[in-house]
C-alpha cells in the first residue's frame, strides 16, 4: 500500500480519487484471504494480516471507517471462510494440473480435444461447472490463434512452462475476488462495484456478463454468465456451444 500523494501513474491517481470520493467503510478482509505468501493463509496468519492492513488503511485514509476484526471475530471469519479456503486449495490443485495445456496455443486440430481434456481434469477435482477457474482456462486457450491480443483468462492464469503453486494460488485468488462480488451483488445492498487496476480482471469479469446472482437458503450463491467471443474469440458458433454445455 502506498501513500496517496506518492503515486505517479495518472489512471491510479483517478482511481485513488474516485476511491476517496464515494468509499467510506473499508473491509481489509480480502486482502488477509489471499495472504502474503502465495499459499492459503493459516488461521493465525489470517487473523495477523486482517491485523496488519487495518493498522495500514487506517494510517492511510484516517478519514474513512476502517473495519476493525478483533482476535475472536476474525477468528469466526477464518472459520466461515473455510470451506471456501477449501475449494480454492482444489482450485490450485487443478491449476497446476491444467495449466501446462494452456502455455502454447494449440493447432486448430488440437483446440478442442484440450478443451475436453480441461473439463475432464476439472471433473476429477470435482470443479466442472462449480468454478470459474476452468472459464479462465478456457478462455485462456481460446484466444485468437495468433495471439496479437491476449485473451483475458491469459491475462489472469499467466500460463508459462515454469508455472509455479504459488503462481496458481496467486490467479485463484483473483478469481475468488469476482465470487466475493457476487456473493455481495445477491445480498440487499444494492448496486455493487468493483474497482480493479488488474485490467485482465476487469476485461475477465465483462465478459462473464453476469446476471442472475441469487443466494438460497444454504447460502449458496448461483448465478449466470455468458460464453462467447468476449472471453474466447478463436471458437466458432458450434465450438461455443459446445463449451456452453460443460456448464
Amino acid at each position: 500500500m502506498s501513500a496517496p500523494d506518492r503515486i505517479s501513474d495518472k489512471a491510479e491517481q483517478y482511481w485513488v480519487g474516485e476511491f476517496n470520493r464515494v468509499s467510506q467503510n473499508i473491509n481489509p478482509i480480502l486482502t488477509a484471504y489471499e495472504g502474503c505468501f502465495r499459499r492459503r493463509p493459516t488461521r493465525a496468519e489470517f487473523q495477523q494480516e486482517l491485523s496488519k492492513s487495518y493498522e495500514k488503511l487506517r494510517q492511510l485514509y484516517p478519514a474513512k471507517q476502517v473495519i476493525e476484526h478483533s482476535t475472536e471475530t476474525s477468528g469466526q471469519l477464518y472459520d466461515a471462510l473455510e470451506p471456501k479456503l477449501e475449494r480454492q486449495e482444489q482450485e490450485v490443485k487443478f491449476l497446476l494440473a491444467a495449466a501446462p495445456l494452456v502455455v502454447h496455443r494449440p493447432s486448430d486440430m488440437d483446440l478442442m480435444p484440450k478443451i475436453r481434456e480441461i473439463s475432464s481434469i476439472a471433473d476429477s477435482f470435482c470443479l466442472r461447472g462449480r468454478s470459474l477457474v476452468l472459464v479462465a482456462l478456457i478462455s485462456c486457450i481460446s484466444e485468437s490463434k495468433h495471439g496479437e491480443k491476449l485473451s483475458a483468462g491469459r491475462r489472469i492464469i499467466k500460463p508459462k512452462p515454469a508455472f509455479s503453486h504459488g503462481d496458481a494460488h496467486n490467479a485463484v485468488a483473483d478469481i475468488h475476488y469476482l465470487e466475493f462480488l457476487l456473493a455481495a451483488a445477491s445480498g440487499p445492498f444494492g448496486p455493487i462495484v468493483l474497482c480493479t487496476m488488474d485490467q485482465g480482471l476487469a476485461h475477465f469479469w465483462l465478459g462473464l456478463n453476469v446476471s442472475h446472482s441469487a443466494r438460497n437458503e444454504k447460502n449458496e450463491i448461483s448465478y449466470r454468465f455468458t460464453m462467447d467471443k468476449k472471453l474466447c474469440p478463436r471458437l466458432n458458433n458450434e465450438q461455443l456451444d459446445e463449451i456452453r454445455a460443460l456448464f
